[in-house]
C-alpha cells in the first residue's frame, strides 16, 4: 500500500488489489486475484521452499506479451482487471511460498500465496 511519505513521489492511491493472500493445500489450484486500477504491473516475485529463497527475480512489464510467467511450481498470468496465480501440486511436501509484486506508479503492493505440506 502507499505510505503518506510517497505521496509526493505521486504516490495518492493504491494499486488497487481486492485481496492479498492465498493459502492453498498440498493438491494446488489457481485464483484471480482482482486489480481496480487500470494502470498497474508485476514489478517483481520471489519464491521461498521451506525457508529458504530459491529465487528472487526483479521483473518490469507493463505488457500482456511477457505472460504467462512459467516457472517449476507456479504460473502468472495478468488479464484486464487481475491477474491469476496457479500453484501445481506440491509433490515434495515441503513449506512452499511464493510473493508477487505489483506495482502502480510508485505505489506498491503484493499478493503472498503459502502452499502447506
Amino acid at each position: 500500500m502507499c505510505k503518506e511519505d510517497y505521496s509526493e513521489l505521486g504516490c495518492d492511491g493504491s494499486v488497487g488489489l481486492k485481496e492479498n493472500y492465498m493459502d492453498f493445500g498440498e493438491e494446488g489450484g489457481k485464483h484471480f486475484f482482482q486489480v481496480n486500477n487500470g494502470a498497474w504491473w508485476v514489478n517483481s516475485w520471489r519464491t521461498i521452499v521451506d525457508g529458504d529463497t530459491i529465487i528472487t527475480t526483479l521483473y518490469y512489464s507493463d505488457s500482456t506479451s511477457n505472460f504467462p510467467i512459467k516457472e517449476k511450481w507456479f504460473s502468472i498470468d495478468i488479464f484486464d482487471g487481475g491477474l491469476t496465480i496457479s500453484i501445481d501440486e506440491n509433490k515434495e511436501k515441503s513449506l512452499r511460498e511464493l510473493f508477487v509484486g505489483l506495482q502502480s506508479g510508485n505505489c506498491f503492493d503484493g499478493i503472498l500465496i503459502e502452499q502447506l505440506k
